[in-house]
């Protein structure tokens, strides 16, 4: 009786995210997260208003190199903070380092104005 022996890979090396990502198309209710990654791999950003807080996620399980998402539903002039997590076929994934952006105020807001204290003038 002949066996024979056949070896198995199994895929363990997460995706690499590439230089970035980067936000584009910042609007005062939306904006776009984009990054790339060196293997077929899904999307997800998860993104809130405070550091390390993220109760908002957008995701695409198409697999592709290039990633785009865009965050929808934004408060105006606010901060927020986000990672991008990109998952390979065989369940692999890579996780961004946390960045931040700030959407645009609402249109027809007027503009931020510098308003500077100083403290008060003690006279001898």
């Amino acid at each position: 009786r002949s066996t024979s022996r056949r070896a198995i890979s199994y895929d363990r090396v997460p995706p690499v995210i590439l230089p970035g990502p980067a936000v584009t198309r910042i609007t005062s209710v939306s904006a776009t997260i984009s990054w790339t990654t060196d293997e077929d791999s899904d999307s997800a950003v998860r993104y809130g208003r405070k550091a390390g807080l993220f109760e908002g996620q957008q995701s695409n399980p198409a697999l592709t190199r290039a990633h785009s998402v865009k965050l929808t539903g934004l408060q105006p002039a606010t901060t927020y903070h986000f990672i991008v997590r990109s998952a390979d076929a065989a369940g692999n994934a890579a996780v961004s380092r946390e960045a931040f952006f700030k959407t645009q105020p609402a249109a027809g807001s007027p503009p931020p104005s510098l308003v500077q204290e100083f403290p008060p003038l003690v006279v001898l």
